[in-house]
């Protein structure tokens, strides 16, 4: 699930990426801070202007020698796309002095060291496929619940089990239920159909269980938060009863006699 919240391709362009790889391996500048301190050059930041004209000025030596990187050479592009991707680029630089550049809805116009303020515009296009609140529905994020979780009370030793999970903005609840030594003897993953879900445990599965004091734990998960709801639970497990043994109270009645009392009151 995390890997599916994952883009397949970085989010900053190839050939920045490309231009980038390119400048340090020249030397010019490093991609990490103690690279920079050993040799003696910068490191890297695409906010910097001068960094940013060091990236320029691969973006022109790709132009002018018609360079194509070499995961990008078997594609279906002709040179006329690879040209057009480096002067976007190298304009870009011209006109906002750095080389951030991003896929996004906003992009960094304008960045201050002397202020330390960094200005961030909405990028306005009529191309951008998304209107404005088209993410509102994100604001609210819906976790998942479990509300109820039907269970007997004492379960019948090597009988099936039927266990009924009820939630809420859920898609899937794994379970785990294991015997008072710590041992898992049943686990799996259900779906979630009406916000309803059932953990049916065979006869087979049942008989694992030992007599005593047993474990469930529900873990419900969605496909919209990777946050789960978790709900564990102890049951009895015995064999040959289906309910709790009926204890009797004795009950003692008591009664209490009035008792008179003569007192002397004495006034003086």
């Amino acid at each position: 699930e995390i890997a599916a919240w994952a883009t397949p391709w970085s989010s900053m362009p190839w050939e920045i990426v490309a231009a980038s790889e390119d400048a340090v391996l020249d030397g010019k500048v490093s991609f990490s801070r103690s690279g920079g301190v050993s040799k003696s050059v910068s490191w890297l930041s695409l906010l910097v202007p001068n960094d940013a004209n060091i990236i320029k000025e691969h973006l022109t030596e790709f132009k002018e020698s018609k360079y194509i990187p070499p995961s990008l050479q078997d594609s279906e592009y002709d040179w006329q796309y690879f040209e057009g991707r480096y002067d976007a680029a190298i304009r870009w630089i011209d006109e906002n002095k750095h080389a951030i550049i991003s896929n996004g809805p906003f992009y960094l116009n304008n960045y201050s060291p002397e202020s330390r303020t960094i200005t961030i515009n909405s990028f306005d296009s009529t191309g951008y496929p998304f209107d404005a609140g088209k993410w509102e529905k994100f604001e609210q994020i819906k976790f998942p619940k479990i509300t109820n979780v039907e269970i007997p009370n004492v379960v019948d030793l090597k009988k099936p089990l039927s266990i009924l999970v009820k939630t809420t903005d859920s898609s899937t609840i794994h379970y785990f239920i294991s015997n008072p030594k710590g041992e898992t003897v049943a686990s799996g993953i259900k779906p979630v159909d009406n916000n309803l879900s059932e953990i049916a445990l065979t006869e087979e599965e049942t008989s694992h269980l030992v007599v005593g004091a047993n474990t469930l734990k529900i873990f419900s998960s969605s496909d919209e938060a990777l946050r789960p709801d978790v709900y564990d639970t102890s049951f009895l497990v015995v064999e040959g009863q289906t309910e709790l043994p009926t204890v009797p109270i004795s009950q003692t009645e008591s009664s209490s006699e009035d008792t008179s009392y003569a007192g002397i009151l004495s006034i003086i």
